[in-house]
């Protein structure tokens, strides 16, 4: 059995997704074992990359091969990927209108 009450330290995560768990309280293995893709993707500054890695440092954790293979749940996938075009989107929009704006009335 494998001690997961431990900190997220014995994973040897990268800054940035370390960073992202702990700001969100996900300070132990036990309760990143918790924790769905869609859950973990969703949260700020961790994206496939970063879930990738995580997924691996599990793996290497528990003494998995590792040539394990990392399945993510592909409708997850698609609506995470839907979702930050979406605001890519948006925020392009948004500076467009604001440039037009700042043009018209400084001219």
């Amino acid at each position: 059995m494998f001690d997961d009450d431990v900190g997220l330290e014995v994973l040897d995560l990268e800054v940035r997704p370390y960073r992202a768990l702990m700001a969100e309280g996900i300070d132990t293995v036990q309760k990143l074992l918790r924790m769905e893709d869609r859950k973990l993707l969703s949260l700020p500054n961790l994206g496939l990359k970063s879930l990738s890695e995580i997924k691996e440092a599990l793996c290497e954790y528990k003494n998995i091969k590792s040539n394990t293979r990392i399945t993510i749940d592909l409708e997850q996938l698609k609506i995470f990927i839907i979702k930050k075009v979406d605001e890519s989107v948006k925020n392009i929009m948004a500076n467009i209108v604001s440039d037009l704006h700042n043009k018209l009335v400084n001219g």
